[in-house]
């Protein structure tokens, strides 16, 4: 789990892109999910406004504006990452992000997620934001690293190999 956020585009241009640069090539593919459009860098800029519009769209919902502010960021993330020896394809690793973010009572917000293959092991980033695009709540994901543990726990109990024997 990353640190928070304030910057979905800052967050593109370090996840959609080779490290220290403009190039692409460590990126195998990507996903929206949540969002009107399937481009990664649009989903980005369209996060970004919802958060911006967070207000907005709670006036719309018919929520006050009343309540404790957030001061931390929308931009929420984690990796998935899986064994060297182990090699899911595309569908088994969106899965296991989209189940993730289910269990982070995530998977209704906007999110893009982005397989990279510049390491041994294959691994996704996912990029959330924590503000919901219809009620333009902030999401607090409490206890967030006890449940993606939990979560990978399971994952490899299913999976009926355990790698991780802590």
């Amino acid at each position: 789990i990353a640190s928070r956020g304030q910057s979905f585009i800052g967050a593109g241009l370090y996840y959609l892109h080779d490290k220290k640069s403009s190039t692409t090539k460590r990126v195998d593919w990507t996903y929206t999910l949540n969002l009107p459009t399937d481009n990664a860098q649009d989903g980005l800029e369209w996060m970004a406004w919802t958060a911006m519009n967070a207000d907005k769209l709670k006036l719309m919902a018919g929520i006050k504006l009343s309540g404790r502010k957030s001061t931390a960021g929308a931009v929420y993330s984690f990796s998935l990452s899986w064994h060297p020896k182990q090699k899911p394809d595309k569908d088994t690793m969106l899965q296991a992000a989209i189940d993730a973010l289910g269990q982070l009572k995530l998977d209704e917000h906007e999110a893009v997620i982005i397989s990279h293959n510049d390491t041994d092991h294959p691994h996704v980033h996912v990029i959330c934001n924590l503000v919901h695009p219809d009620t333009g709540k902030m999401a607090v994901p409490s206890y967030d690293r006890l449940t993606l543990s939990k979560w990978a726990e399971q994952y490899e109990r299913l999976s009926g190999e355990i790698l991780c024997k802590q």
